[in-house]
Parts: structure tokens; C-alpha cells; sequence
């Protein structure tokens, strides 16, 4: 399950038309982000993907902030199946 929060966040920043750059960043920000807890992951990869975008897939601020956004419906996205699949273990539990 924990591979959800590193494979889908980069997966979404492609398909928001983000680059190799961009899913490398997202995913960077999002390992350099698990020091500052949930909070440090969402921005990280947020501002991974931004950071990536920017300087090394040299894309301009309108198209990288669209990457950014993908990297962060990622996350989001990531989190909400961990959570249908741990409430569908603790039902099957209880």
C-alpha cells in the first residue's frame, strides 16, 4: 500500500502533462517531504513537481503549475485508496 504514495503522485503529474522532470520532482518533494510529517509530503510534492517543471523540463509557470496540481490530485487520490482499502479491512475485521 505504500507504494501508492510514491508511484500514483508522479503517475498523475504525467497525465496533467507534466514531464519525466516533473514526476521526478514530485516524487523528490515528496521523499524530502516525509521529515515535516503529512503536511511536508503534500507540499513537497507539490513544490517538487513545480521545481521540476521549471527549471528542468523548461516549461512555462501556467504549464507547470497545471503539473504541480496533477502531483497533488496524486496525492490526494493515493491517500483516498489507502483509506477505502483500510476502512474495507477494519469492516471485514469487525
Amino acid at each position: 500500500m505504500t507504494i501508492f504514495d510514491y508511484v500514483i503522485p508522479a503517475k498523475f503529474t504525467a497525465l496533467a502533462g507534466g514531464s519525466k522532470a516533473g514526476s521526478r520532482g514530485a516524487m523528490a518533494g515528496l521523499l524530502a517531504g516525509i521529515i515535516f510529517t503529512t503536511v511536508g509530503m503534500i507540499t513537497g510534492c507539490f513544490l517538487g513537481a513545480l521545481t521540476g517543471e521549471l527549471l528542468f523540463g523548461r516549461k512555462d509557470p501556467g504549464a507547470s503549475l497545471k503539473s504541480a496540481l496533477g502531483a497533488f490530485a496524486g496525492v490526494m487520490a493515493g491517500t483516498g485508496i489507502k483509506l477505502v482499502a483500510t476502512v474495507t479491512m477494519m469492516f471485514f475485521i469487525i
